[in-house]
Order: structure tokens, then C-alpha cells, then sequence
């Protein structure tokens, strides 16, 4: 359990109603809400979280994130905080919800139009035979303990990240690899993170419109360093520290990681 308040310490936002109220856990799923919870609406290509608000309060959602104006008379015992953007508030709110977990483990996102899935795969296996016990996210789930637990995108809401990043650290993990698509980029769904590496594989010529856009909003920017293979990225709203691991490119030579 958490307060309103203490779960929104990192956004801006104005609310209605009782930012001291306790929050069991966060939702975006209409279906999911129980009591006590904080429904946060999220605008889709083909759904709008705000239309299952009502929805929301009737199962007994404790607060309700929105970033539109809701069309019903909200409970004056319901808090209703109001968002620039609630996918980029989910992202915040979720990582005060699982405490940080990223303080807690080496983390290295990689994007690129091509070759995310087998770099994942290829510096998690560098990190484990290290001794190094490594999560992974990305196209094939969330990896960890020997076990792959499904998800729906290639980089998954936020909550998800963040969950799984603390189930992770309490299986005894020690580092977490990310496949940080355009689009989980452009929806949020890494910020406020802080990532130790950032590595891009490549930007294929032959892409789509939609992908191009979704790239550019991203606005990825690359370091200077062009004559590394692998190159230091800054993603907006997640920043990415100014170094880049020997561990990358040769086994013998390692990060120091946090205890």
C-alpha cells in the first residue's frame, strides 16, 4: 500500500479530492480493478481508458488518473488527479509504486531497427557467464530464472517493466537487459528511467512511414562516438549515463555492479 501522494511525487498534476488516500495497486486495465486501486486511463489507437472510468469507481477504484475531462459526476470519496499525458504519469508512478528497482540492478536498454532481440540475447549471455544473473525484456517476454513469462509488446507498459524488474531483483538478479522499441519509446513506457548502458544495433533505410515517425518522435540521439560498434544513446524522458562498458565488447573485462 501506497498514498496518492507519495506514488505522484515525481509528477505534475493537479487533483480533486484526497491525495492522502491509499493505493493497493495500479491499473490500467478496467477489467483488473478492485478495490483500493488506482485506475489510470490510457489513450490507445483503438480504446480510450477514460470511457471505463465510471466503470472504474463502480468496482471501487480508489483514484482515477485521467488526462480528459470525464463526462459523470465523480464520488466525492474518489480522487481524480489530472495529467499532461497518463502514460508518462503510469511510468513515474510505477516506479515509485516497485521502489526503484533500477537502483538495484545494472541496466542496459537496446534499440535499433533490426538486431534488438539478439543483442538482448547476446549481453544477457555475456553477463551470465560472467556470474552475473540477468533478466531480459523484450520480443521473446520477460526472461528471468529460467522462465518466460509473455508479453504483448516488444517493450511492454511501463507497470510491467517495472514489475518485472522487482520480481527479477527478488529471484536474485543482479542485471536487466531491455529491448527499447520506437514505439515503447514514443508511449512512455521507459520513462524516467536511468539506464547504466544504451546501445543502438543499426537504422535501416528501408522503413515505413509509421516507423519513420515513431523514430522520430522518439528523437533518439546518439553520441559522437560514430566509430564504435555499439553506440551510448540518450532517450527523452530516461536519461542514459555517459558510459559505455568494456563488458560489450570483451568477457574479461566487467562492470562493477550493485550489491
Amino acid at each position: 500500500m501506497m498514498k496518492l501522494k507519495d506514488l505522484l511525487i515525481n509528477v505534475e498534476y493537479t487533483v480533486q479530492g484526497n491525495l492522502d488516500t491509499e493505493i493497493s495497486d495500479i491499473i490500467y486495465d478496467s477489467r483488473k480493478v478492485e478495490k483500493g486501486t488506482a485506475f489510470v486511463c490510457l489513450k490507445g489507437y483503438t480504446s480510450d481508458g477514460h470511457r471505463y472510468a465510471k466503470s472504474a469507481v463502480e468496482k471501487g477504484a480508489s483514484a482515477l488518473v485521467i488526462s480528459d475531462s470525464l463526462d459523470f459526476e465523480v464520488p466525492s470519496d474518489v480522487a481524480v488527479v489530472k495529467v499532461d499525458d497518463t502514460r508518462y504519469a503510469l511510468s513515474l508512478m510505477s516506479i515509485e509504486f516497485f521502489g526503484h528497482p533500477e537502483d538495484e540492478l545494472y541496466t542496459v536498454a537496446i534499440t535499433g531497427t533490426k538486431g534488438k532481440t539478439t543483442t538482448t540475447a547476446m549481453v544477457a549471455e555475456i553477463f551470465e557467464h560472467a556470474g552475473i544473473k540477468t533478466g531480459t525484456i523484450g520480443t521473446l517476454g520477460v526472461v528471468y530464472g529460467g522462465e518466460t513469462h509473455k508479453t504483448d509488446n516488444t517493450t511492454p507498459e511501463s507497470y510491467i517493466i517495472q514489475k518485472s524488474m522487482r520480481d527479477m531483483i527478488n529471484a536474485g538478479c543482479k542485471a536487466m537487459v531491455i529491448e527499447a522499441s520506437s514505439i515503447g519509446l514514443k508511449h512512455s513506457r521507459l520513462a524516467g528511467m536511468t539506464f547504466d548502458v544504451g546501445i543502438f544495433t543499426n537504422f535501416s533505410a528501408v522503413l515505413n512511414t509509421k516507423t519513420l515517425r515513431n523514430i522520430s518522435t522518439a528523437r533518439v540521439c546518439f553520441s559522437d562516438n560514430a566509430n564504435l560498434p555499439l553506440q551510448i544513446l540518450t532517450i527523452p524522458h530516461g536519461r542514459i549515463s555517459q558510459r559505455i562498458s568494456m563488458v560489450l565488447f570483451s568477457p574479461t573485462v566487467l562492470p562493477t555492479m550493485r550489491t
